[in-house]
């Protein structure tokens, strides 16, 4: 086991991603997209204390296309002085990897499909290659350049690959809550400031809801499917519900990426006590027993209503936010008003 960076080393790594947002350059939206990437492939792996981790080109590449083919459709905003288009990512000529996503969609017509149907589409490692090499060139070259000098602190390029540096993945871990919201926040203060987005967006609100979120429809549909697999009950409570309302297991605010198997059946009112809390450890067994023994039907039930699964993805960011929450003296939601200490259990629990 290596060692976890010391606290110092903690603080410097944040002054240094502040720095990079600080003074860095921003010319197109590849660096924001690529720090999410880095952040959410440091929590999806098994790495827990200072080791480096081989990361690919595909493997960023496949976060991008997933971040970007959200934002190769219109945005409507509904005001009467704009009008529907595709929010333009780069200064200049419209970004390249949003052009090979539309490319890819165009081609094969998948304008309207999930982003799941893409990626069991036979051209689709076509796309993941012509995105892996955009990045490459691009954001992977500049990312680390702030103040007029490149400053290796996050990883080292190898040939197809990158090395995230001892110590890093451990960071990104920990502060994924900060980089992620100040990646996204300026990610869409780009987009509103760009000159040729201001007739597509006007004065409306709701930009990080398109940018980031998955469709409303795709939720209606996965709810009616899990409604079909875990019957009629409210996940929580266990009580009859007529309605088909979804919840993030764990909460969307502490890792805003929707994944198939972290969504479970929730009355309004379990969903709205439960809010951005943690569950506590019998709801915890029960989505564990959950994924285990209806893997394969939520696999089919994700790719129907359009969302990504990753069963192994899922159990990790579980282990990581309830090993941050147990770091923290953090506490987990029971039922309304009924909350407990999370424990070293809830980590034996995730080992298993």
């Amino acid at each position: 086991m290596t060692a976890i960076p010391t606290a110092q080393q903690q603080l410097d790594f944040i002054a240094k991603i502040q720095r990079l947002f600080a003074e860095g350059e921003f010319s197109a939206t590849y660096k924001y997209a690529l720090l999410i990437a880095l952040t959410e492939i440091a929590v999806e792996s098994d790495v827990q204390d200072g080791r480096e981790l081989l990361v690919s080109n595909r493997q960023i590449a496949d976060k991008f296309i997933e971040l970007y083919w959200k934002q190769t459709v219109q945005y409507v905003s509904g005001l009467p002085e704009t009008k529907p288009g595709i929010l333009v990512q780069n200064h200049g000529t419209q970004a390249a990897i949003v052009n090979a996503i539309l490319s890819f969609k165009k081609s094969y017509s998948l304008s309207t499909s999930p982003l799941r149907a893409a990626k069991d589409h036979n051209e689709y490692r076509e796309l993941q290659g012509r995105v892996a090499i955009v990045v490459s060139a691009q954001p992977l070259n500049f990312l680390q350049n702030y103040g007029g000098v490149n400053h290796s602190f996050i990883y080292a390029r190898q040939k197809g690959q990158i090395m995230l540096l001892p110590g890093v993945v451990y960071c990104l871990r920990t502060f994924q809550g900060l980089i992620q919201q100040l990646a996204r926040a300026r990610w869409v203060e780009y987009i509103k400031g760009h000159k040729d987005n201001q007739a597509i967006v006007g004065q409306a609100g709701d930009l990080e809801s398109f940018m980031f979120e998955s469709a409303r429809t795709n939720l209606t549909t996965l709810g009616r499917l899990l409604k079909k697999l875990d019957g009629h009950h409210c996940f929580y409570c266990g009580e009859t519900m007529q309605s088909n309302d979804v919840d993030h297991f764990i909460p969307f605010s502490a890792y805003p990426r929707d994944l198939g198997d972290n969504f479970v059946l929730a009355h309004a009112s379990c969903n709205r006590s439960k809010s951005d809390n943690l569950a506590s450890i019998q709801h915890l067994e029960n989505w564990l027993n959950r994924k285990q023994k209806k893997q394969d039907a939520l696999q089919e039930i994700s790719h129907e209503a359009g969302i990504v699964f990753d069963a192994q993805a899922s159990k990790s960011i579980a282990h990581w936010a309830y090993s941050l929450a147990l770091q923290a003296d953090g506490s987990a939601w029971v039922k309304s008003k009924d909350f407990v200490p999370i424990s070293q259990n809830y980590i034996l629990a995730l080992a298993h």
